[in-house]
């Protein structure tokens, strides 16, 4: 038995039927969903205006917690950080896998040059605001080295390897690279 007519005028009628409806009711829903996120989510921000990272990157960096509301009158809540740029909003989390990262050296202060171990110690302060550690693990082995142009940030061990950042430096200290490594040599 072929039931194939009798679905198409099934779905005929009820794109019909929906089609019909004026647009206005979904605009008046995202509307009032608009009004009234603020009684089921609260988004707190403060920026970190701590001297390291106010000193190491040239772009307001906030630290955010998100807490949604549920019905019973608990809450579930996440903290995250953002860095401001021009346009938007762009979150920072510790990256997860090997790689450059042009998105996060594009945060960093073109005035500010890493050239010595006092540099390093304030890249390595605003790193702990910026991308904090999960555990105690991870800044047990809080570090950095050079070599040349290369400047390693330890953020914490992986498998029986420590990985961190690897920022490169031009002739003048300014950081022109980001690298995430999580087995560094």
């Amino acid at each position: 038995m072929n039931h194939h007519p009798i679905r198409l005028v099934f779905v005929a009628s009820a794109i019909a039927v929906f089609g019909a409806l004026p647009p206005s009711r979904a605009d008046d829903a995202k509307a009032f969903i608009g009004q009234h996120l603020s009684d089921v989510v609260k988004i707190d921000s403060n920026l970190i205006a701590a001297p390291a990272v106010t000193k190491v990157f040239g772009t307001p960096i906030y630290a955010m917690t998100v807490t949604i509301f549920d019905g019973d009158g608990g809450t579930q809540g996440n903290s995250l950080v953002f860095a401001k740029t021009d346009t938007k909003l762009i979150p920072l989390t510790r990256p997860g896998s090997d790689g450059d990262y042009p998105i996060i050296q594009k945060l960093f202060n073109s005035r500010f040059r890493l050239a010595s171990n006092g540099d390093a110690e304030t890249v390595q302060d605003a790193l702990d605001l910026v991308f904090p550690f999960v555990n105690d693990q991870e800044k047990s082995a809080r570090a950095f080295k050079h070599d040349g142009n290369q400047w390693t940030f330890v953020r914490g061990p992986f498998f029986d390897k420590q990985m961190g950042f690897v920022l490169t430096t031009d002739g003048n200290g300014m950081i022109v690279g980001v690298k995430y490594v999580l087995k560094l040599p």
